[in-house]
């Protein structure tokens, strides 16, 4: 019981992060999240998060860092898939994962 308190509280803070829209904090939380808590009820809200905070991280970036950041976006859409392929936030992944990739081929192309 306890550690379901402490699996909330860690999901909460993370997810806290995100809404002050403090993304690189909210990505380093909520994959901490996941490593001390590999089982979590919160998993796929978690990898959702950390795909969407990427996202969010990369587009508010300054040009000379777009180009990594959006790539970790990829990465972030990838180990979601991998984990739920078929989850509740997947149509919204998919949308996240074009708009990345087509802000790459932009910076690749200018």
């Amino acid at each position: 019981n306890l550690v379901e308190k402490l699996e909330t509280k860690s999901y909460n803070i993370a997810l806290l992060y995100y809404k002050l829209e403090d993304y690189k904090a909210a990505i380093i939380s909520f994959n901490n999240l996941l490593k001390e808590y590999p089982d979590t009820k919160y998993k796929e809200q978690s990898l959702f998060y950390i795909l969407r905070s990427n996202y969010l991280y990369a587009k508010n970036s300054v040009t000379g860092k777009k180009i990594e950041r959006y790539n970790n976006c990829i990465e972030a859409y990838n180990q979601y898939v991998n984990n739920f392929p078929n989850g509740k936030y997947k149509k919204e992944a998919d949308n996240i994962l074009n708009s990345a990739k087509k802000e790459i081929s932009k910076l690749t192309n200018t």
